[in-house]
């Protein structure tokens, strides 16, 4: 359920989406096979990202799409993308086999 009662909360990330939209978290990471960062952003005018595949992890996940499944997160404020991206840049991971071997450079907001 949307915060705002405007309709469904947008899919399988709805809570961590609702959860960020309502201010009790500060942004909650969420897996998308199908629109499952997009839908929730819609829904709950916050803002999503989509990381590019392998930045984060998925070791220890439930993984629906080997192919398709990866993280991202939702915020209601873009300036704490920074804090999100640094913290989840791991490198390679011995449980996820498509993780970036080398993390891409730290984010630096402008």
């Amino acid at each position: 359920m949307s915060p705002y009662l405007t309709g469904n909360g947008g899919g399988s990330s709805c809570g961590s989406g609702s959860g960020a939209a309502l201010g009790a978290l500060p942004f909650a990471i969420s897996e998308e096979t199908w629109g499952s960062i997009v839908s929730p952003c819609r829904e709950n005018h916050i803002s999503g990202h989509l990381t590019s595949y392998g930045v984060f992890s998925r070791g220890g996940a439930s993984i629906l799409s080997p192919t398709m499944d990866h993280f991202g997160f939702h915020s209601r404020w873009i300036k704490d993308y920074g804090v999100i991206l640094n913290a989840g840049r791991t490198g390679a991971d011995p449980l996820d086999a498509d993780s970036t071997a080398r993390p891409p450079p730290p984010f630096q907001q402008r």
